[in-house]
């Protein structure tokens, strides 16, 4: 269950932030009348965040390194799909000596 849940919150969060992309996040002056601008620059601020290219590619990497078939069956260790140079850290048989 956990391993579904996980590709499903980064696929959320792949969808999310390219909704929140689509909101006004211009100065009130020069926004026409038609969208509506968001006000609070916290909230621009943390729009602009989740909305950015950095986060909407660094979940697209995660997703494509994750095998949906192993999450919807449950499998954690077969989660990630990983070549066998892509993580030396996690790899004993790399480390050099």
């Amino acid at each position: 269950m956990f391993a579904l849940q996980f590709v499903g919150v980064i696929q959320s969060i792949l969808t999310a932030g390219k909704q929140l992309q689509k909101l006004v996040l211009e100065d009130i002056g020069t926004v026409s009348s038609q969208h509506k601008p968001v006000h609070s620059s916290l909230l621009r601020r943390l729009i602009s965040t989740a909305s950015s290219s950095t986060v909407l590619n660094s979940a697209m990497k995660l997703l494509s390194c994750l095998n949906k078939d192993a999450a919807d069956q449950g499998d954690v260790l077969n989660l990630f799909i990983a070549s066998v140079d892509q993580f030396p850290e996690a790899n004993p048989s790399l480390k050099t000596k």
